[in-house]
């Protein structure tokens, strides 16, 4: 007798992988979606292997509904986003609570109707399979258009800068200071925290100039991007020229991306003897620094934005508040802790340290507690 290899429980979970690389291809490196795929294929195998043997051996059921768990698991997310809040009348059904019951109650029915189904699922796993092969080409398709259309830059990230700026080439002096580039992404100046928000912020700025540091109280961001203004501001020129490489409408960020982890104020630094330092920040190209003679993991090192993103599609959306505003909140508070202790390393060094911080979601209040209803919305 024939029998199908059950194939589509594997495909239907690297699917929700692929198609949210496929979406943001332009921001995201590939090995960015390596540690999912290879947690949701195992996690995949293993239940599949043990509803095989509880099932005495029974593939076809096992696959399907292995399966039926998958599609539901992956679904959650993005069903809550449209019904969040819905009312009915003053009553709120729109929440987690309820649509976590009404998942359960699917899977458990479905499960249940495989089980007890008499039926050859012969024709119906040939089926599955099929669909699942074709679901799977859609953002293979999409990966390998973007990837043939993609522009083909020098292997050295740093030289894809054409800039022409002439820098000092003078041996350094025996003692060269400690170099900290922190950024604090999202903090408006004070002219803008008054005008803006209203908020006075002359305590601060007043602190500072005690402390014997400049502010250029008048300056303003090289760009309105973060990966813009980085890659601007790291490589030590306006960047403006790349518009002619990716074209004036590109989302492509892959370049900057580049020039901001191998940029050359690291690479001038190192040639003149710099430890360069760099702390985890959570966000793509700053996360880590394969180039950086330290990375320093505050916390979950490889968590990124894109792991964020999926588990946003998933049941663990309604875990997302406690989890994400924990480990936010460590990250940006450990950073900090981090910065002032990095001084006892020996050798001059040159610090990097990116802090998503206050950039929203708002996690600390003004006093510093969390904030609740923060919401981590990552379309923003």
């Amino acid at each position: 007798m024939k029998k199908n290899i059950v194939f589509h429980p594997f495909l239907y979970g690297l699917f929700p992988v692929l198609f949210l690389y496929s979406y943001n291809i332009g921001q995201l490196k590939f090995s960015e979606i390596l540690l999912p795929s290879i947690i949701i294929l195992a996690s995949t195998a293993v239940i599949m292997t043990v509803l095989w043997l509880i099932l005495k051996r029974k593939t076809y059921k096992a696959g399907f509904i292995t399966s039926i768990g998958l599609v539901l698991f992956f679904s959650y997310g993005h069903i809550y986003s449209l019904v969040k809040e819905l009312k009915i009348g003053n009553f709120i059904i729109g929440r987690h609570r309820y649509l976590m019951i009404i998942w359960l109650l699917l899977f458990t029915l479905g499960a249940y109707f495989i089980i007890k189904t008499k039926k050859n699922l012969y024709n119906l796993t040939k089926l599955l399979n099929i669909i699942s092969v074709i679901l799977i080409l859609i953002p293979l398709f999409t990966i390998g258009i973007s990837w043939i259309k993609k522009p083909v830059t020098d292997n050295n990230d740093a030289a894809i800068s054409t800039g022409s700026a002439d820098y000092n080439t003078i041996e350094s002096p025996d003692e060269l200071p400690d170099i900290y580039y922190i950024i604090l992404d999202g903090y408006a100046s004070s002219n803008t925290l008054r005008e803006i928000y209203n908020y006075d912020n002359s305590d601060f700025d007043n602190y500072l100039i005690d402390k014997g540091f400049y502010l250029a109280s008048r300056s303003t961001s090289n760009y309105p991007n973060s990966f813009l203004s980085m890659a601007s501001s790291l490589n030590m020129e306006y960047i403006n020229y790349l518009s002619e490489t990716l074209g004036v409408e590109s989302n492509d960020r892959s370049i900057p991306y580049k020039m901001i982890e191998n940029n050359r104020v690291l690479n001038y630094l190192k040639e003149r003897g710099y430890k360069v330092i760099h702390f985890s920040s959570g966000w793509g190209p700053t996360n880590y620094n394969q180039y950086a003679d330290l990375n320093i993991a505050i916390s979950h090192t490889r968590w990124n934005e894109f792991n964020t993103l999926l588990i946003q599609t998933t049941v663990l959306d309604a875990f997302e508040k406690k989890f994400f505003q924990d480990v936010g909140r460590r990250r940006v508070l450990n950073t900090f802790s981090g910065l002032a202790e990095v001084n006892t390393i020996e050798r001059r060094k040159f610090i990097f340290s990116h802090i998503v911080c206050p950039h929203p979601p708002y996690i600390f209040d003004r006093e510093g507690n969390s904030v609740p209803e923060a919401e981590f919305d990552m379309d923003n």
